[in-house]
């Protein structure tokens, strides 16, 4: 596990310095101008003293009672609050880790915060909410319900730290090496399928849009559909037509790439396509095909470096396993594959310009929790083991950055690129 930056141990010595046993926090992805309840948000941030937001949530509370047969008010309220509807309540936690997860699991390009407050006793401006049947995420999120009176928490009742954006990714890496918080065990149930429906389409559906914006011209948008069918894609690896799909997906992405000038990517797209399914009966660009004839020749002259990622899984056994990865960098390149034990896919090629570029690594394998959007510079070499849901077993995943001359593949070794077997 990598040591934390001087930056993200400062902010933790920071942190822990700070809290106390009767602080509750809360993590926000962005520094909002106020601390306050959806119910507040929703209703435009009123803050006239003639305005009481307790009676407006009792009358949102009756016309929930249309659709419950619940009878009392705090279990009413924190199931809507559960389920992601707008209440005058506000979740806090006991844990500083999970609210710093909070502060950094959005919004990547915006300073967060970790709100520090004093429990409160019932006053004049807070109460405290028990639930009703506090949930199994309500107990890992150790979560607290306040309700405020006036709809906000008042700056004299709290302070904050910021978690600027150049260390979320730091942070939510460390935070799930260190104590396994990441999405998967926050939003451990239902809501979290919820919570996440927002982002899911339908591969098959994403295909077609990107057809129909094809024929009507509107070839960015089909390269994002496409894009975003690939991504669906990865996340069904045990599709028996898997292969079949993310390779016409990338086709089909190619050919609007070229439809738009860009050539240098439509290649990659179909160079990885040809080399997926060599014996198709696709069209290719007559240009297309001289670039990827020219390219060839350069590799097997050995004049041309071809980057690529290796990945190799086992498992407790030694046994050869197969992985889907998928890797993003920060120009804008997105590519996902089946890497594992049939045939030669181990390797993932990248744009002949990711020297030294940012990329994030996602890996997933059934059953097995996936590395979540890790960031590292191009080139690197490493290993991961990640346990299994049951926690009976592993999976060992080593990915390492390459590049060929001709034939002859090169690897990292002791900061210097040496010759190695294929």
């Amino acid at each position: 596990m990598p040591a934390p930056s001087p930056k993200l141990r400062e902010l933790l010595s920071l942190l822990v310095t700070l809290a106390s046993e009767d602080t509750v926090y809360r993590g926000e992805s962005k520094c909002f101008d106020t601390i306050s309840s959806g119910l507040y948000r929703q209703l435009y941030g009123i803050n006239r003293p003639e305005f009481n937001i307790t009676e407006a949530q009792q009358r949102q509370l009756e016309m929930a009672r249309h659709y419950t047969t619940a009878t009392d008010d705090n279990e009413i309220l924190t199931t809507i609050q559960h389920f992601g509807g707008k209440t005058n309540l506000i979740d806090f936690t006991k844990d500083l880790n999970v609210a710093l997860y909070f502060a950094c699991d959005s919004l990547p390009f915006d300073d967060g915060r970790v709100i520090f407050f004093v429990e409160p006793q019932d006053d004049d401006y807070y109460t405290r909410i028990e639930r009703a049947s506090p949930s199994n995420m309500a107990a890992v999120q150790k979560s607290v319900l306040v309700m405020p009176k006036r709809g906000y928490i008042r700056d004299q009742d709290s302070f904050s730290v910021t978690i600027t954006m150049e260390l979320k990714e730091e942070i939510l890496v460390h935070i799930y090496e260190t104590y396994g918080i990441e999405q998967a065990t926050v939003y451990n149930d239902i809501t979290g399928f919820i919570r996440d429906q927002e982002y899911v389409s339908d591969y098959e559906a994403e295909w077609y849009k990107g057809l129909d914006c094809g024929l009507e011209g509107k070839f960015e948008e089909a390269v994002k559909h496409f894009t975003r069918c690939q991504i669906l894609l990865w996340n069904q690896p045990d599709d028996k037509y898997w292969g079949s799909r993310m390779s016409i997906a990338t086709y089909a992405r190619g050919k609007a790439l070229y439809s738009l000038g860009k050539l240098d990517e439509a290649l990659e797209d179909y160079r990885l396509f040809q080399k997926v399914i060599p014996d198709h009966d696709m069209e290719i660009p007559k240009e297309i095909l001289e670039m990827l004839e020219n390219a060839k020749e350069e590799e097997t002259q050995g004049n041309s470096p071809t980057p690529t990622f290796h990945i190799f899984a086992q498992d407790q056994s030694g046994t050869p396993c197969q992985v889907t990865a998928r890797l993003a960098s920060e120009a804008g390149f997105n590519r996902a594959q089946r890497v594992g034990s049939e045939g030669d896919a181990n390797e993932i090629p990248v744009p002949r310009d990711a020297f030294d570029c940012p990329w994030f690594l996602w890996l997933n394998e059934d059953g097995y929790r996936g590395i979540n959007g890790l960031k590292r510079n191009w080139p690197f070499s490493e290993t991961f083991e990640l346990p299994a849901r049951d926690g009976d077993s592993l999976i060992r995943i080593t990915i390492e950055s390459r590049f060929y001359r001709g034939e002859q593949s090169h690897a990292l070794r002791d900061g210097e690129w040496v010759p190695i077997d294929r």
